[in-house]
């Protein structure tokens, strides 16, 4: 479960098992030496194995036991990478049906003529949200000046947009 937005609550439990995780596999390991890092590998693995099997002190069972509990729960990542965006928020679509963004111009459905949209810009698309539905995504157009139409050709249809946290 990710941490909270703004004010992560989960944050300070999560580091602290990590500082428990850190402390029990290096003040394990702190007095002996190693040739290889196949042995550092191995050593390292019996003691963050040991580490997981260990039983709770509060409450019963063990982190791995927790962990087999929790796991029919988790979903797989995107295949696609994690693109950093940023909001551009109050854009006036022109008559003309197009945005403009950074001197390019990204067209919309004809019903958002005279109106106010939002863009989400990453480094390689330009999506246009009215609300919190998306109403066009377009490739980004990195030379200025040209007019953009979504990949498709035509506009898809109005794609909800559900925040996520």
């Amino acid at each position: 479960m990710p941490a909270d937005i703004r004010k992560p609550k989960q944050k300070a439990f999560v580091e602290g098992t990590v500082g428990k995780i850190a402390t029990a596999i290096i003040a394990g390991l702190r007095n002996k030496m190693f040739c290889s890092f196949e042995d550092l590998k191995a050593a390292v693995s019996q003691k963050l194995y040991a580490f997981n099997h260990c039983s709770f002190q509060k409450r019963e069972g063990n982190r791995y036991e927790a962990y087999l509990d929790e796991k029919p729960f988790f979903h797989p990542l995107l295949p696609l990478p994690y693109e950093i965006s940023t909001w551009v928020y109050n854009r006036k679509v022109n008559i003309d049906f197009h945005v403009v963004f950074e001197y390019n111009r990204y067209s919309c459905p004809y019903q958002y003529a005279h109106k106010t949209v939002d863009l989400k810009v990453t480094d390689s698309a330009v999506k246009i949200y009215s609300g919190n539905t998306r109403i066009a995504p377009h490739n980004r157009s990195h030379p200025a000046g040209r007019a953009s139409i979504p990949p498709s050709g035509r506009h898809a249809g109005q794609v909800p947009y559900l925040p996520v946290g």
